[in-house]
């Protein structure tokens, strides 16, 4: 935890004899931020599949799949046809799966 206290990702506070670790950042940014570094890690053109799966897997409710539902409608009217890898050669395996 010191460590954590050290980066500014928590704070400690003492209040009598014990202390107190919170975070720094909220929810909403801690989700964010967990998302970027998740997807910075896997090809751009695998990311479709982690999708299907959050939504076939989670829980939703009827708004949060309108929600979704118009988020994606609007991103299609800009989406590329194919969508290119950007990984290093040999970091993933599409392009020896889609040429």
């Amino acid at each position: 935890m010191s460590r954590l206290v050290e980066k500014k990702d928590s704070y400690l506070q003492k209040i009598g004899n014990k202390f107190l670790y919170s975070a720094n950042c909220i929810e909403d940014e801690c989700l964010d931020i967990l998302t970027q570094n998740f997807l910075d890690r896997i090809c751009e053109r695998r990311t479709h599949i982690i999708v299907k799966n959050i939504i076939e897997t989670d829980n939703l409710s009827k708004s949060n799949i309108d929600e979704i539902i118009e988020l994606l409608q609007e991103k299609r009217k800009t989406a590329e046809e194919i969508i290119t890898c950007k990984c290093l050669k040999g970091q993933c395996s599409c392009a020896a799966k889609h040429g």
